[in-house]
């Protein structure tokens, strides 16, 4: 599966925006965008892939989503 992918469904099952992700991680949304579609792939162990999860995880946490 590719990142894009991943990305994508996790968002879609915790009823994420990229603006919400965006605002979380402190990533801009542009950048988000590019994630999101494909643009753009973090590399492993970069501190942009940390932000996401942290973010990702919160958000579900907030939401009382596992």
């Amino acid at each position: 599966m590719l990142f894009k992918e991943k990305l994508n469904s996790y968002l879609d099952s915790i009823q994420c925006s990229s603006k919400e992700l965006s605002i979380e991680s402190g990533i801009s949304e542009p950048v988000i965008s590019r994630y999101r579609n494909g643009e753009r792939t973090p590399k492993v162990n970069s501190k942009q892939l940390s932000q996401l999860a942290s973010a990702i995880s919160s958000i579900a946490n907030r939401k009382k989503i596992k």
